[in-house]
C-alpha cells in the first residue's frame, strides 16, 4: 500500500507518453501511438528533470500548507515560463510551449496536493496504525487459541466437576 501512495512513477510515465503522442491500452497491455510527438526526446528529459524533484517521496511526505503550495506553484510556473522563453533550444516547438507548460504545472499541482497539510504522511501513519492493530489482534487471537485447548488437556474431572 505504501508503494501505491508514494510511487509517482505512473504520473511521470503518463506525462512522457502524452508528450510522445502515445497511450497505454490497458486491455492489450501495450503502448499505442495516437499522434505525433509534441516534443523531442531531449525535451522530455528536460521536462522530467524539472518535474522529478516534486514527485519524490520526500516531497510527498512533506507538510505544506495552502500558502506554501500556492507560492511553490507560482514560483514553479514562473521558472518554467522563463526557461521556455526560447523553447526551440530545449526541443519544443513554439506552438506547443504553452501546452507543455500547462502539463508541467498540472503535474506539479497533482503531486503538490499529496503534501497538502501532510495528507500523504497522515495516510501512511493511519495505515501503519491500522496494520499494527490488526497484527496485535491476530497475535491476541493466536494466543487465546493456544490457551483454550491447554485447559482441557489432562483430567477433565478437575474442571467444574464434569466428565
Amino acid at each position: 500500500m505504501h508503494k501505491v501512495i508514494l510511487d509517482n512513477n505512473e504520473i511521470i510515465d503518463e506525462l512522457m507518453l502524452t508528450l510522445r503522442g502515445e497511450i497505454v491500452d490497458s486491455v492489450k497491455k501495450e503502448i499505442i501511438k495516437v499522434g505525433q510527438p509534441i516534443v523531442s526526446d531531449d525535451a522530455i528529459a528536460w521536462i522530467v528533470g524539472r518535474i522529478l524533484p516534486y514527485t519524490s517521496k520526500m516531497f510527498a511526505l512533506s507538510y505544506l500548507d495552502d500558502v506554501a503550495i500556492s507560492n511553490m506553484i507560482y514560483e514553479f510556473g514562473e521558472d518554467i515560463s522563463a526557461e521556455l522563453m526560447f523553447p526551440e533550444e530545449i526541443g519544443i516547438d513554439r506552438k506547443n510551449r504553452d501546452f507543455v507548460k500547462g502539463l508541467m504545472i498540472h503535474t506539479f499541482v497533482a503531486t503538490a496536493n499529496k503534501a497538502r497539510n501532510g495528507q500523504t504522511l497522515k495516510k501512511l501513519l493511519e495505515q501503519h496504525t491500522v496494520m499494527e492493530q490488526i497484527t496485535a489482534n491476530q497475535q491476541q487471537q493466536s494466543k487465546k487459541g493456544k490457551l483454550i485447548p491447554s485447559i482441557f488437556k489432562g483430567d477433565k474431572t478437575q474442571i467444574g466437576g464434569y466428565e
